[in-house]
């Protein structure tokens, strides 16, 4: 079973993705945070495999909580996203 973690600052697309990702039975959302300092804090307690990071974080951002968790465990996997539709956004 994977193991992920979920860092976003909106708690309605946390729990939307973490629903999403539960219904895949190889899949295990073991935590979400909220911003870059608790990710790194999660991190160390729960050893995810994988993290799913927003980039534009406040407290620390995506890229630094990045290598933060990495100097932590180096077996895990990142995938960060810093792109958000807004209705003032241009659509791709």
């Amino acid at each position: 079973m994977l193991h992920i973690l979920i860092v976003d600052d909106s708690r309605i697309f946390r729990h939307r993705l973490a629903l999403r990702l539960q219904i895949e039975r190889l899949i295990h959302v073991a935590g979400m945070a909220k911003n870059g300092q608790e990710a790194v804090l999660l991190v160390e307690k729960l050893h995810p495999d994988v993290i799913l990071m927003d980039q534009n974080l406040h407290a620390l951002n995506g890229v630094e909580a990045t290598k933060e968790a990495k100097k932590r465990i180096s077996r895990m996997s990142e995938l960060s996203s810093s792109r958000r539709r807004t209705p003032h956004a241009p659509k791709p």
